[in-house]
């Protein structure tokens, strides 16, 4: 028996709603949109990712930075923690933006979400992003600022900024970036604001950017952030950060610590250091 609803539209299939954490989420329908939705409905997908998010939002004071946003799946989950959460959202592509905005529609929180067209990196002006193959069909997850990250079939031009120039009037509690092996330039134009606001920081860590990671770890120790590796029922604290199988990190202040303990044991994650 399926974990969520299909909804159609005068005959035509429109989103889908299922239960995630005890809250109601919609996505709506478009190329792909099926694996994102029966991955989430069984707790499966980008584990612990999701669920740490929402206690670390849940936790904190602040807005909640959603970089590299795509549909949208963070940014609601986040919306949906708490009825007063505030999001920024960087979105360059323009398809995913377009169904972003739709999936905000349907869960009725586009109103705490500002929108932002232009990609974040570590300097200003212009870049290239690569797009992918759109050979697969679905829509297109993987377009990434890095010419080395995989081969492009096609290339569009699109505005950077540094989080850092952004002056946001909200100060940063959680920030999450997915942005294809872009993460360490992200991280590099924002290191005011990891210093000023000390927000958690979730971010996906790809082979193809292993060649900037052993400089990003020791930004991350002058800054004095923990990072940690991210398994679905452990986190492992580490001083160097490498590709791991599952991807994410959580980046933590040393200081927040105990926050981040504490949502790890409310849904029985494990902390953990390496022998």
């Amino acid at each position: 028996m399926a974990n969520y609803t299909r909804h159609e539209n005068q005959g035509v299939l429109d989103h889908y709603s299922f239960n995630f954490a005890g809250r109601t989420v919609k996505l709506s329908e478009h190329p792909g949109a099926i694996l994102s939705v029966e991955s989430l409905a069984t707790g499966a997908y980008e584990a612990p990712l999701p669920i740490l998010l929402m206690a670390s939002v849940a936790r904190t004071d602040g807005a909640f930075c959603d970089v590299g946003a795509n549909i949208g799946i963070y940014s609601i989950l986040a919306t949906k923690t708490k009825p007063n959460a505030f999001v920024y959202a960087f979105e360059p592509l323009p398809d995913a933006r377009k169904i972003l905005t739709k999936n905000l529609q349907l869960n009725e929180t586009l109103h705490q979400v500002q929108i932002n067209e232009f990609a974040l990196s570590e300097h200003e002006g212009t870049a290239i992003l690569h797009l992918p193959d759109p050979g697969h069909g679905l829509l297109e997850t993987s377009a990434s600022l890095e010419a080395s990250f995989q081969a492009a079939a096609n290339t569009i031009e699109v505005p950077i900024r540094t989080l850092d120039s952004l002056n946001l009037p909200k100060k940063l509690a959680v920030v999450k970036a997915d942005i294809e092996g872009h993460e360490a330039a992200f991280l590099r134009g924002a290191t005011r604001t990891l210093s000023e606001d000390r927000p958690l920081v979730y971010i996906e860590v790809l082979s193809g950017a292993y060649k900037s990671l052993f400089n990003l770890s020791k930004m991350l120790e002058k800054l004095e952030y923990i990072p940690f590796r991210m398994r679905p029922d452990a986190v492992i604290q580490t001083s160097i950060i490498v590709p791991d199988k599952l991807w994410n990190y959580a980046l933590i202040p040393a200081e927040k610590i105990d926050l981040f303990r504490d949502c790890c044991r409310g849904h029985d994650i494990e902390m953990l250091k390496p022998y």
